[in-house]
């Protein structure tokens, strides 16, 4: 048994411990033994229950069963809904307020979906959600939810965030009550596989005077109306602005859009495989829209284009503030001249593979290194990578210190020479010594693909990580310095390591009278547990 399967598994036990004694009969005639679970415990842990994540109690109350009632796959399936019933009653019953809902697309999730809706907005629960401040709705398959979303438009409104997906005409229209309602909505994700998303951009216009931020994803302008174009122009307040995988720029003229925000501090454009060029012009007029006020730009292009001569031009004289830079392919002295005039630059990523006279690039990088610089990431070729002498490298380090913190490097093998996991030759042990010498972290793979990552890292990591609990982050908007100040990380995924260890794991929570740990972690713990994994 994972280490996550038994927290979770001691959650829901505890939970049990604290139902009333007519759902604990109801749980018995159904054939579960409660004898794991003893009547009451030493604080009401529900009372601290804030998040509500539908997949991860599903998940937790499956392991429960499976690890409790010794019955099987199949005993566990069968009751994993009845459980689901009665705890969510009782977190209902418990509970002070319900902060955050998390509801993701996943297997056998629609009749939870429907038991949530139902029971969350009886008269006597509803109150639970009026202080609602998260909702994160990923359901791009299944039944029509435009009733639930319906329902939480009559009482929740200060929802701050939104994540939501849209799929039908019904959930467009009740979506955009729904952001209508809000009273000051500052946060908002849409994606949609249809024109159905148009009603809410629609609404937006309600928010124009809260909403800072703003990600659009997999939406279709070709069909996009005056009205909803409009509802997004009138956003001019806004912060940060994501278009991932969007499409239509060609199509329909976008580009008074791009003349709306002179606020923004942040820009993201993503795409995958799809046709769409890459939509220079609409770029450059957020760029200079922006009024030296951008601090990142993030540009994650599969189709990994060459940045032009304009584009940079404009990040150079548009962007002086800017600290966190993510680009594709650019040229040697494109490098060169970001270096020179982004001073206040803390993240840079760029694609080298097309630099070939590597070692007199980094030699002039060290030269101009912006004072802040904390993080560089290159990609380059397996087969043919940077070659950099340990006097250059010692150099970049000595001029990037102290602010310099990692580095990154991941090599491309998609080369077809490249067959199975091969050494990484970018760096000897003289380079590994200097790295070490002057205190930076090392991170490179030598493949993008899972199977042949092999990846290099210094300083070492340990391979298990003893841990009360861990709780993975990923945050569309996370902070450059938080890289640094968190004590584990990975290319993509950063974790909090708690410092609180459990060795033991037959430990009962609810056993708990003579613990001297501050009801506070308690209350830290039980309020975002469901939503740690």
């Amino acid at each position: 048994m994972t280490k996550e399967t038994i927290w979770r598994c001691l959650n829901i036990r505890t939970y049990i411990s604290g139902i009333k004694e007519e759902s604990r009969k109801i749980l018995k005639e159904n054939g579960m033994d409660l004898r794991s679970s003893p009547v009451g415990t030493a604080f009401d842990y529900t009372s601290y229950l804030q998040k509500i994540d539908l997949w991860n109690i599903k998940t937790a109350i499956r392991h429960y069963l499976i690890e409790t009632q010794k019955r099987g796959l199949d005993f566990a399936l069968s009751k994993t809904r009845l459980l689901f019933q009665i705890l969510y009653m009782h977190f209902l019953d418990r509970s002070r307020g319900i902060k955050k809902i998390v509801i993701k697309n996943a297997q056998n999730m629609i009749c939870l979906m429907d038991d949530l809706i139902t029971l969350s907005f009886l008269k006597q629960s509803s109150n639970k959600f009026s202080g609602l401040k998260e909702f994160h709705s990923d359901l791009y398959a299944g039944n029509d939810f435009s009733n639930f979303y319906k329902l939480m438009s009559g009482c929740s409104k200060n929802i701050v965030r939104m994540n939501i997906h849209v799929k039908t005409i019904q959930e467009g229209d009740a979506l955009a009550t729904l952001v209508k309602s809000q009273n000051k909505l500052k946060h908002l994700k849409i994606t949609s596989q249809s024109d159905c998303y148009i009603p809410v951009l629609q609404a937006i216009e309600y928010q124009k005077s809260s909403i800072l931020c703003l990600r659009l994803k997999d939406l279709n302008f070709q069909n996009i109306t005056k009205r909803a174009l409009e509802g997004l122009i009138s956003c001019n307040l806004l912060r940060s602005l994501s278009l991932l995988n969007c499409t239509g720029f060609k199509i329909v003229n976008l580009q008074p859009l791009s003349f709306a925000f002179p606020n923004l501090q942040k820009f993201e454009y993503g795409c995958d495989y799809n046709q769409e060029k890459f939509p220079e012009e609409f770029i450059i007029g957020i760029i200079q829209t922006s009024g030296h006020k951008m601090k990142k730009l993030i540009f994650n292009d599969l189709k990994n284009n060459k940045h032009s001569p304009d584009l940079i031009h404009a990040i150079k004289f548009y962007c002086p503030k800017i600290q966190k830079l993510k680009l594709q392919r650019i040229a040697f002295y494109q490098a060169l001249t970001l270096f020179q005039n982004c001073i206040h630059l803390k993240q840079i990523h760029f694609d080298g593979r097309e630099i070939f006279d590597t070692d007199s690039l980094l030699y002039k990088l060290s030269q101009n290194v912006p004072p802040s610089l904390e993080i560089m990431e290159i990609i380059m070729l397996f087969h043919k990578p940077w070659k950099i002498s340990p006097d250059t490298l010692e150099k970049f380090l000595k001029n990037s210190s102290p602010s310099f913190k990692l580095l990154k490097i991941y090599h491309d093998s998609t080369s077809p020479i490249f067959i199975g996991p091969k050494k990484i030759t970018t760096f000897n042990e003289q380079h590994f010594n200097l790295i070490k010498k002057y205190g930076v972290k090392l991170y490179m793979s030598s493949s993008f693909d899972p199977e042949f990552i092999n990846p290099i890292i210094i300083p070492e990591e340990p391979k298990t990580i003893r841990r009360k609990y861990q709780s993975a982050i990923i945050d569309d908007d996370l902070d450059l310095d938080f890289i640094s100040t968190t004590e584990f990380h990975s290319p993509s995924i950063i974790f909090n390591i708690h410092t609180t260890n459990y060795t033991n794991h037959n430990v009962h929570i609810h056993n708990t009278s003579n613990s001297s740990q501050p009801i506070r972690r308690v209350s830290s713990f039980f309020s975002s547990f469901f939503g740690s994994y």
